[in-house]
C-alpha cells in the first residue's frame, strides 16, 4: 500500500510541476541540481525492446567525470492491459562507433537498463526499483520501450555521482 501512495504520489508530482523537459520530452538538468538529470510526463506506446527504430529518444545523458549513475523509472498505464508487459529505459553510449551502430544499422549496443514489471490489475502505477551502474563512458543516450498493449506515461530520472 506505501508502494502504491508513492507512486501515485510521484506521479502526480510529475503531472502538476511542469518543467522544460516534459514539453520537449528531452532529459534536462533538474532545477537546484548538478548531478540529477530527467524527463516527466513521456508518453511511450506500446513498442517491443526488439523494435530498435521505434524506440522513445529521451536524449543524452553527459556522465564525463563521473563513476555511477542511480537510475529510476515510474509512470503510469494510460489503459487496460491485464497481462501486462514490461516498461524499461536502455542507455547506450552516444560515442563513435556506439551511436553510429544504432542510428546507421539498428543495433542497440550495450548499455545499461532499468526496467518494471507492469499490468493495470495489480495497479496502473509503476516504479521501479532504483538501480546503480558503473559509468564506463562520457555520455549515454536514454531509450524508452514499453511491452504491453497500454500505453504508458513515463517520469526517467538519472543521478550521476563522482
Amino acid at each position: 500500500m506505501l508502494r502504491v501512495s508513492i507512486v501515485a504520489f510521484v506521479v502526480a508530482l510529475s503531472a502538476l510541476v511542469p518543467s522544460a523537459a516534459s514539453a520537449q520530452g528531452t532529459i534536462q538538468q533538474i532545477e537546484g541540481s548538478t548531478s540529477l538529470f530527467g524527463v516527466k510526463g513521456v508518453s511511450v506506446p506500446p513498442i517491443k525492446r526488439s523494435e530498435i527504430r521505434s524506440l522513445v529518444d529521451l536524449g543524452t545523458i553527459d556522465t564525463d567525470g563521473h563513476e555511477k549513475i542511480i537510475l529510476n523509472l515510474a509512470g503510469q498505464m494510460l489503459g487496460v492491459d491485464e497481462n501486462g508487459g514490461t516498461v524499461g529505459v536502455v542507455l547506450i553510449p552516444d560515442i563513435a562507433p556506439f551511436d553510429q551502430a544504432f542510428t546507421g544499422f539498428g543495433l542497440l549496443p550495450a548499455s545499461l537498463e532499468i526496467t518494471v514489471a507492469v499490468n493495470s490489475r495489480e495497479s496502473p502505477y509503476f516504479m521501479a526499483s532504483q538501480q546503480k551502474f558503473d559509468i564506463g563512458f562520457p555520455r549515454y543516450r536514454a531509450l524508452a520501450y514499453n511491452t504491453s498493449r497500454s500505453p504508458v506515461t513515463i517520469s526517467f530520472f538519472a543521478y550521476r555521482t563522482r
